[in-house]
């Protein structure tokens, strides 16, 4: 065979090859956080709308946002006593207002804002917010903000064995190299509480202890499909049990869900739990049980960049901003 016969009887195979790579090139080029999941939490950043021209607006409007904090469940009732928002106009530092005390910013017609609500004092009741836009030629322009009561996690599950609730009592048995898949559920469990808030620019994370000597690592699934696998949270300490075994951990995005509010929740979900084939899960009370923690981003200024985002932690330091809900998944 000649050198263009060589060519022509493999060009069909490479040029298959080359569509192939081609349109994984182009998904991940039209969307690049699709390897973002392997690494790190999403890391989505707020920008900071810029200024703009509005030509017919009277040079004697002088604008001022009046800032007010609502409740994200019951909108009628106001929280505005118990927040901060750092105001940044074409993306320079404007001012803090605490807004017990002062609830309006002075503007320019055109400004670019972005508005950050936290927590007066802290950040563990309540979740913060953010709001970006270009100020209105009016006088007065009213910014709702809309705050969610951190409430409290539940998880159910259930035995693959029995299909009973999951707890100290009726644990879920595992052989040696043996595969179980359990069905569970989060909810929120406090009245008008929200775990998560959907201003987030990030979705929640479920993060899970376990003991890797005597199972593999978990396949947590929503609807029958793989979540996408993260790094943990900058900060993630494990809950190591008494045995000192559950000190291996691996994360989850939960794609699509920002918050559970209200006694709402998040029903679909399985993991996947196989144990390893030469050590039986069963090897003293608590060995094998899975630790879950709930992260849920908070809005927050890193202390190395200064940027305002939604976090699960400060990046500079490792602080969690508000800690993880916790629950369990009992192994016998």
């Amino acid at each position: 065979m000649n050198k263009k016969g060589a060519f022509m009887g493999i060009s069909g195979t490479w040029i298959a090859v080359l569509l192939v790579v081609g349109v994984i090139g182009g998904y991940l080029y039209m969307n690049p956080d699709a390897l973002s999941g392997f690494t790190t939490p999403q890391t989505a950043s707020v920008v900071s709308p810029a200024q703009q021209v509005i030509t017919d607006c009277p040079a004697t409007t002088t604008p001022e946002m009046k800032l007010v904090v609502l409740d994200r469940i019951n909108n009628g009732t106001m929280r505005t006593d118990a927040f901060d928002v750092n105001v940044l106009l074409n993306g320079v530092q404007n001012g803090s207002y605490h807004l017990s005390s002062d609830t309006t910013a002075d503007a320019s017609p055109g400004d670019g804002y972005a508005l950050y609500a936290t927590q007066s004092g802290g950040n563990t009741t309540y979740f913060g917010d953010i709001i970006t836009g270009n100020v209105k030629c009016q006088e007065l322009e009213a910014i709702n903000f809309y705050a969610a009561t951190v409430g409290s996690l539940k998880l159910i599950a259930k035995n693959s064995d029995d299909g009973l609730s999951n707890g100290g009592g009726d644990r879920q048995p595992i052989g040696t190299g043996e595969t179980v898949s359990m069905e569970f559920e989060l909810s929120e469990s406090t009245a008008d509480a929200c775990l998560g808030t959907y201003r987030s620019n990030k979705d929640l994370v479920l993060c899970t202890d376990y003991n890797a000597v005597t199972l593999k690592q978990p396949v947590v699934k929503m609807s029958g499909a793989s979540l996408p696998v993260v790094g943990a949270p900058t900060g993630h300490a494990s809950l190591v049990n008494t045995l000192n075994q559950n000190a291996t951990t691996v994360c989850f995005t939960l794609t699509g869900v920002k918050e559970i509010c209200d006694y709402d929740k998040v029903t679909g979900l399985s993991i996947q739990l196989e144990a390893q084939a030469a050590q039986n899960p069963n090897n003293g009370a608590g060995a094998s049980d899975i630790n879950m923690h709930l992260y849920m981003p908070q809005v927050w200024q890193d202390g190395g960049t200064g940027e305002w985002d939604f976090f699960y932690s400060d990046e500079y330091n490792g602080t969690q901003i508000i800690t993880p809900k916790t629950a369990h998944i009992w192994i016998e």
